[in-house]
């Protein structure tokens, strides 16, 4: 059974509140990811103005997938914030560093749909980042750690 991705739930969230989207399969790097939501029936798709316009809008079974989605939202007592916005903060490299490492784990997860499966296990027991990775990371996890009240209201206004 088709299941979106965390970006096919984006596109099928933006498109329900924004109606008819229009892209440009030439410029759009994501144009499959809307053609995978057409095969399953979450979209349907017409011609735009151009041989590459191409013109998406949702269907019922694409409002019926969101419904369900808020209501599992509503179930839940917190939002919830993937491992793809937990990487883009930085804290999967900083977790890994500080807890997982020294015992020979590093935390994995799926940027395709930003759900982990678990901790891969090191055959020598050791795990070592990149210094240039480790620096990347430093910065972003620094700069949630300032802002992270404000990126906090944010997440919680994006679910409303």
């Amino acid at each position: 059974m088709f299941e979106p991705t965390y970006r096919q739930h984006q596109i099928l969230r933006y498109i329900a509140k924004n109606g008819i989207t229009n892209i440009n399969d030439k410029d759009n790097p994501n144009i499959e990811l809307y053609w995978e939501l057409v095969r399953a029936k979450y979209l349907k798709n017409f011609i735009g103005r151009g041989i590459y316009d191409w013109r998406f809008d949702i269907t019922e079974k694409g409002e019926k997938y969101l419904e369900s989605v808020i209501e599992k939202v509503k179930a839940e007592p917190f939002p919830i914030v993937d491992f793809n916005k937990l990487s883009e903060f930085g804290l999967i490299v900083e977790i890994n560093r500080k807890v997982l490492h020294p015992l020979g784990l590093a935390l994995c997860y799926k940027p395709d749909t930003g759900m982990s499966d678990g901790a891969y296990v090191s055959d020598d027991y050791v795990w070592e980042y990149d210094k240039a990775t480790l620096k990347e990371d430093r910065v972003k996890y620094k700069a949630f750690i300032k802002n992270r009240i404000e990126i906090l209201k944010e997440l919680l206004k994006d679910e409303e």
